[in-house]
């Protein structure tokens, strides 16, 4: 997590693994990252609190709405969505 990042209380956590990946994300730019996917159950009551600068959309769905949003707007996803969104799902 970044120093100073916002985040809603979590009852447990689970370290799903690490993953690199290389996406060519504009005009000369690459992002070249070693990411550890850390998956969390909000405690009751609780919503996520993500930076804005970081994430421009936060939406409840079931996997299945997951997997379709996906294939049908992969480009409205981070590069390396599909990699995190796999290895949460099929844990």
């Amino acid at each position: 997590m970044r120093r100073g990042a916002r985040h809603a209380s979590a009852n447990r956590s689970y370290a799903m693994g690490a993953f690199v990946y290389r996406a060519d994300v504009g005009p000369g730019l690459v992002e070249h990252e070693y990411d550890h996917v850390l998956l969390a159950r909000l405690a009751p009551g609780s919503e996520p609190a993500p930076d804005p600068e970081e994430v421009g959309e936060v939406a409840w769905c079931t996997a299945d709405e997951v997997r379709e949003r996906l294939a049908r707007d992969a480009d409205r996803f981070a590069a390396w969505a599909p990699t995190v969104l796999t290895m949460a799902l099929y844990a």
